[in-house]
């Protein structure tokens, strides 16, 4: 392992962060500053070398400030490709969040035969923890399960989550589920 860290007036620095071990790789680099807005710009890449996710690739970006808008970013590539955005702002009352996962494949187990699979997957959610959208979009397939296109459009806070419309497209047939007042679960 490897670690180098410089710290001048509030002003970190990560220079270099290097493990190598059995399990895997992990290498990052970066800045902070702890004043003002406390600017921060990490990044980490890393590779698995464990079984199910042997060779699976990790880069994580972090950027912007922890008392504005902070970006992360997540990229997996390997058995499993997904790619993670996500915009926030920490200091700000109910915690305003932008997040989008997408996926050309997802399948489980990670390897040998596909027992499950989900295609062409988007998953957004966006506003605060106390007023948010989410949607979803994919299609999936798998042993015992027939081909199918799921949609899902839903509103929610901290106590609850409305779902706006469930759309399951399968067998040539299709089942919608809509509500005006939406299909509640909370509390």
């Amino acid at each position: 392992m490897l670690l180098k860290v410089s710290s001048i007036d509030g002003n970190m620095k990560l220079d270099t962060l290097d493990i190598d071990a059995n399990q895997g790789t992990v290498k990052a680099s970066g800045t902070a500053q702890l004043a003002n807005n406390w600017p921060v710009d990490i990044t980490l890449n890393s590779t698995l070398n464990i079984d199910p996710l042997k060779g699976e690739k990790i880069k994580l970006k972090v950027g912007g400030a922890l008392r504005e808008q902070l970006e992360v970013g997540v990229n997996l590539s390997g058995p499993m490709d997904v790619a993670l955005r996500a915009q926030t702002r920490l200091a700000e009352a109910g915690l305003p969040l932008n997040l989008e996962v997408v996926s050309q494949r997802i399948a489980w187990p990670l390897t040998g035969d596909t027992q499950f699979q989900a295609d062409d997957l988007k998953l957004k959610l966006s506003g605060k923890m106390t007023d948010y959208t989410l949607s979803m979009r994919t299609t999936v397939k798998g042993q015992d399960i027939p081909p199918a296109t799921i949609t899902l459009d839903a509103k929610g806070n901290e106590r609850q989550i409305n779902l706006d419309k469930l759309t399951i497209a399968a067998l040539e047939g299709k089942n919608r589920t809509e509500s005006a007042g939406g299909l509640a679960a909370g509390d």
